[in-house]
């Protein structure tokens, strides 16, 4: 374990880091007038006022790098918020896709951007919010924010950690990086592998509590969603809904709308990105007839394709296919697949899915289905067409998710320890 007396990292890789952190701030206004994502980051950096907890509530800070580590700490923070709604709540993003998304979150007092990792800054932030408890979800180790939170002896807990075999963490230039993992004062994982790389590592112990995502997707089935257009779009036509989609994607998706054994299937397409471009090359790219969302009336029915031109949405729309292909498999990286299998429905995705092991589960559980290429999608929907295929598959996704519920009850028992201790 870690000197308390100690920095996290060794003096001469703190020196290092703080100077290439200085030239990338130097870097960034410059490139902020390029990259408009770094200009939209430093622009709101730059109108964040420092928060001011009410001097009477105990303070609880969690921070998550962006929407899908939010998606791992939302239902450990509405739990907090409903359990104990005496404390004050501060949630921090890095990314402004998580900060945009969330920015009026119901459940914390206040919302915003990670300060700079500067040791001023972390200092300033930490000197203004005093909090008594630090929650970090999944990962984006900051070194001096997090040196201060140890230093001024706050109790911390990173939850829903991962970390697979191979990762760049195990090799040698990254100890500094697992000492800032080992300085959390408490760590839950999502799985055996990751508490034995923990334990390793040198940390005392490490819980398996799994991961607070699978517990917000069983809350979906409950959620409204009241929606004539899609409804007369789905009809009582069998409907396949492409969620997250990419160029990739598409590719392997045309080939199977165009075959007669499908003709009467219909097909929901939510892309990654909805940016007008984006969208008309897609259209392009299926050469079908096919509809928009935003513009559809009660003509919704008149094509078989739809695209999905709205964010915020497609968890609960998941609930209108008979099955799921997820996109970004065939690119970087898988989308969630959680969210469609709540629904007790097939699940179809591409190779690219290490990173989450619900990939893996989902399709040693019989309820998921990895394809490579379009004769493998095709193939697989062909099978499931078969009311049998399709029953049982939608059956064992439901299962998985089910036997993968209950790490925000884990993650709460460990916060409400650490808040009265």
């Amino acid at each position: 374990t870690i000197d308390e007396q100690a920095h996290i990292v060794p003096v001469m890789a703190r020196n290092l880091y703080d100077l290439i952190l200085y030239l990338v701030s130097l870097a960034l206004p410059w490139a902020g007038r390029i990259h408009p994502r770094i200009g939209q980051w430093l622009q709101g950096r730059s109108d964040q006022l420092i928060p001011v907890p009410q001097a009477d509530r105990r303070v609880v800070w969690m921070h998550c790098s962006s929407l899908g580590e939010f998606e791992q700490g939302r239902p450990v923070l509405e739990a907090i918020r409903r359990d104990h709604p005496e404390l004050w709540i501060a949630l921090t993003f890095f990314s402004p896709s998580g900060y945009d998304r969330q920015k009026h979150f119901k459940a914390a007092d206040w919302v915003g951007y990670l300060p700079l990792d500067t040791p001023r800054q972390a200092k300033a932030f930490l000197e203004a919010l005093q909090p008594s408890l630090v929650l970090w979800v999944k990962y984006d180790f900051w070194f001096n924010h997090l040196d201060e939170v140890r230093r001024r002896g706050i109790p911390s807990l990173l939850f829903a950690a991962r970390f697979r075999n191979g990762s760049w963490l195990e090799k040698l230039w990254a100890k500094s990086f697992r000492n800032v993992i080992l300085s959390f004062g408490r760590i839950a994982v999502q799985d055996p592998s990751s508490a034995a790389w923990v334990h390793r590592w040198g940390h005392r112990e490490a819980v398996i509590a799994g991961d607070p995502r699978v517990d917000r997707v069983m809350a979906l089935p409950a959620e409204p969603l009241e929606d004539e257009v899609l409804k007369r779009f789905a009809g009582t036509d069998p409907v396949v809904v492409c969620g997250s989609v990419w160029e990739e994607d598409l590719g392997l998706l045309a080939e199977a709308m165009k075959l007669p054994e499908l003709a009467a299937w219909r097909w929901l397409l939510a892309p990654h990105d909805i940016s007008e471009l984006r969208i008309k090359g897609m259209e392009r790219m299926i050469g079908l007839p096919s509809v928009r969302y935003s513009g559809a009336g009660w003509d919704a029915c008149s094509s078989r394709i739809m695209f999905l031109d709205t964010i915020g949405m497609l968890n609960r729309v998941y609930r209108l296919g008979r099955m799921a292909y997820v996109g970004g498999g065939h690119g970087k990286s898988v989308h969630n697949l959680l969210e469609p299998a709540v629904y007790g429905i097939p699940v179809i995705f591409g190779p690219r899915h290490g990173k989450f092991p619900e990939g893996e589960g989902l399709i040693a559980a019989g309820g998921g289905f990895e394809v490579r290429d379009a004769k493998a999608l095709v193939a697989c929907l062909l099978n499931l067409r078969q009311e049998e295929s399709l029953a049982s598959a939608g059956q064992k996704a439901r299962q998985f998710i089910e036997s993968h519920a209950g790490a925000t009850r884990t993650i709460m028992a460990m916060v409400k320890e650490m808040l009265t201790t």
